[in-house]
């Protein structure tokens, strides 16, 4: 486990000047400081069971306070899963992107979670605690839990290269767990992308979700992508601003492997990146809006927003969860209720048109026929990001339908 993980690791970030925004200085080596396996659940090593996988990365922040929330969450979700978490050596960056310059008072007005930030940085190694704060997730019948404890050399500059950096490890993690245990992975598996410091308002019905993902999977070669809204925001169908979010999103294990391949040659990370140089001033957006929209379409990934309304939020290092994400404005209260039907009133989320002319170019007609049929341009995004957004919502039934028909 410990030796794939550092080769995998290694392999991450070349060590040409792979950059975003201002921050002209190539993403910081990644070295690893703990790992554990975990062990598979019973669940997970029968061939009837359907295992959701769930991939946490980032900084620890509040996950000791949280892992009841998750743990109902997970065990009304599914009847088996397995969490792998990517995190860092320190429970929270030195240098929080939201604190501005509030750091280094306990005194700081509305800031208060950013002195908290600060101190919690300073603090013990995350390694040291991390199977004992886990453990109720490591000890649950129907799951498992592994992780892996990475440093970075340095800290970069703006807050998306450490979270590109964090999705493409946890991916490599991933992958490496699976080795260990002799688990074969399937194209058709559910993968939940989400952070340590997430609380999720409602359960997902998860068997739906599973059977639909096989289904197209093996009917229309179509690797998924399903997005979050970045908060509750205008535009066509709700759907602008900063949207989608990086905090949480879901994909098929074929989508992942496309985004992000064997040993760590993420060729949606690098894709991303890629379109930045290429389109500086031209409208592609954040990187999250180039990975998830403008590079996983072209390698062949069906993707769409989910409706509003399954509401996550961020529990800061103090304790606060009033940060909420996908259309929800009622904080949410960490404990699963319903489950809630993500393949229900999907919108496509398009980069090209029919005759492959880019959003990302102002010039670009507004409207596009898709597979997913008609769609329109939209610009209501921030960053000056441009990309089609289906007119019609589609049940994912249906879609697969389609596809399976082309």
């Amino acid at each position: 486990m410990h030796t794939c993980v550092e080769s995998a690791f290694a392999a991450i970030w070349p060590s040409r000047a792979d950059n975003i925004y201002n921050d002209t200085r190539p993403a910081p080596p990644l070295s690893l400081v703990a790992a554990d396996a975990g062990r598979v659940p019973r669940c997970a090593q029968s061939s009837d069971s359907t295992v959701l996988f769930v991939h946490l990365a980032g900084h620890m922040r509040s996950f000791a306070n949280n892992t009841a929330e998750i743990l109902d969450f997970l065990d009304a979700t599914a009847s088996c899963w397995f969490v792998i978490m990517f995190t860092l050596e320190h429970q929270e960056t030195r240098r929080p992107w939201w604190c501005g310059t509030q750091l280094d008072t306990a005194n700081s007005g509305g800031h208060q979670h950013c002195y908290a930030a600060t101190a919690k940085a300073a603090s013990a190694s995350v390694a040291d605690n991390l199977a004992a704060m886990a453990e109720p997730l490591r000890s649950a019948p129907n799951g498992g839990f592994a992780y892996a404890v990475g440093a970075r050399a340095f800290e970069p500059l703006v807050a998306d290269t450490a979270i590109l950096q964090n999705f493409a490890a946890v991916t490599a993690a991933d992958r490496c767990v699976l080795t260990h245990h002799g688990i074969a992975p399937q194209r058709s598996d559910i993968i939940l992308q989400s952070r340590p410091d997430v609380l999720y308002g409602d359960a997902i019905d998860f068997s739906r979700l599973a059977t639909l993902g096989a289904r197209a999977e093996v009917a229309a070669s179509l690797p998924l992508l399903l997005l979050l809204r970045h908060g509750a925001t205008a535009g066509l169908v709700g759907i602008g601003g900063k949207d989608p979010s990086e905090v949480t999103w879901l994909a098929t294990r074929s989508a992942l492997d496309l985004l992000c391949a064997e040993r760590g040659k993420c060729l949606g990370v690098a894709s991303a990146l890629g379109m930045k140089r290429r389109f500086p001033k031209s409208g592609c957006g954040h990187p999250f809006v180039s990975l998830l929209v403008h590079s996983a379409v072209p390698l062949g990934v069906g993707v769409f927003f989910v409706e509003a309304g399954w509401k996550i939020s961020l529990r800061r290092t103090h304790g606060d969860n009033s940060r909420n994400y996908n259309g929800g404005e009622v904080t949410v209260d960490g404990r699963a209720g319903r489950r809630r039907d993500l393949t229900l009133g999907l919108r496509c989320a398009v980069g090209h048109n029919h005759r492959n002319e880019s959003a990302c170019v102002k010039a670009t007609e507004p409207l596009a026929q898709t597979r997913w049929g008609l769609a329109n341009m939209s610009t209501s995004f921030a960053y000056g990001a441009r990309y089609f957004l289906c007119m019609d919502a589609l049940d994912l039934e249906g879609l697969v339908l389609r596809a399976a028909a082309l």
